[in-house]
């Protein structure tokens, strides 16, 4: 399927992203603890441990500049979302497939609603819809990205 707005390449089109922090502080509500998660954007598996069981978060499925806006993703959702969250997004975006990512990220306000109502045509599944969502959503507000073209207001169309 050809990109839906050609005349930008999301490869020649940095992310300013600010790097991501060494440790990422969450709650694991199974032992009543506050716990860090150590993170390293050079690492591409992180270890995550939550309802008394390590887990492992591996980033190797995608490659940069994705990869990095997908672990600031993952953090965030760590911290701000739950620890189990984070990890069965994780797991559901690993089916996403990467020409999605870099076209999603690459599109303007006015094709998202044609590029989401494809997809959905195209069967994905609500196991992967979530996730997407929330991944473009902290695309559009956290990359502070002028080629990204997505605004919060533009996830209204993703129903």
């Amino acid at each position: 399927m050809a990109p839906l707005n050609s005349s930008r390449r999301w490869q020649d089109s940095p992310l300013y992203l600010s790097p991501l922090p060494a440790t990422v502080g969450y709650y694991d509500d199974f032992s009543d603890t506050d716990r860090w998660l150590v993170t390293s954007e050079g690492s591409v598996v992180w270890t995550l441990l939550y309802d008394g069981q390590s887990r492992r978060l591996d980033f190797s499925s995608w490659d940069n500049p994705v990869r990095k806006l997908i672990q600031h993703w993952c953090a965030h959702n760590v911290r701000k979302v739950a620890p189990r969250t984070a990890e069965v997004y994780l797991r559901a975006m690993k089916s996403v497939p990467a020409d999605w990512l870099a076209e999603l990220l690459r599109i303007g306000p006015k094709d998202l609603r044609s590029f989401w109502n494809a997809r959905r045509a195209d069967g994905m599944s609500h196991y992967v819809s979530w996730p997407l969502r929330s991944f473009l959503y902290f695309s559009a507000i956290r990359t502070n990205n002028a080629h990204c073209g997505i605004f919060p207001e533009c996830c209204l169309f993703m129903q």
